[in-house]
């Protein structure tokens, strides 16, 4: 498990491996939350970026994302600025936990008698 720059644990992982011919492929995992892969596709089009691949894995818990992108400035892409911003956009892993232990478990109407014998 990684640190973050203030020295707590940091649950994302986020990876950008730039290719020579302009084209980069991401790796992100991080804590699951509702419209997470529309955050992601935003920001890269924000970036400019073309998204030729895509692919994601879930259990609503945890998120697994895999993306194959082409940058449409052919003078320079900012790859460690977008790394910074897809890693601010990763949900906090402590929200996500308090999120998941307020799920109510539905309670039968009637009492449940058990009899020993």
């Amino acid at each position: 498990m990684a640190m973050d720059h203030i020295g707590e644990p940091q649950y994302r992982e986020v990876s950008v491996t730039p290719k020579a011919d302009g084209t980069a492929d991401l790796h992100i995992s991080c804590p699951d939350a509702t419209g997470l892969g529309t955050d992601f596709a935003r920001l890269m089009f924000n970036f400019n970026l073309q998204i030729i691949h895509g692919d994601f894995s879930t259990d609503g818990k945890w998120c697994f994302l895999m993306f194959k992108v082409r940058s449409l400035d052919v003078t320079h892409a900012k790859w460690h600025l977008l790394k910074r911003r897809l890693e601010t956009v990763c949900p906090n892993f402590e929200s996500q936990l308090a999120r998941l232990n307020q799920v109510e478990v539905p309670r039968p109407d009637k009492p449940i008698f058990l009899v020993i014998v």
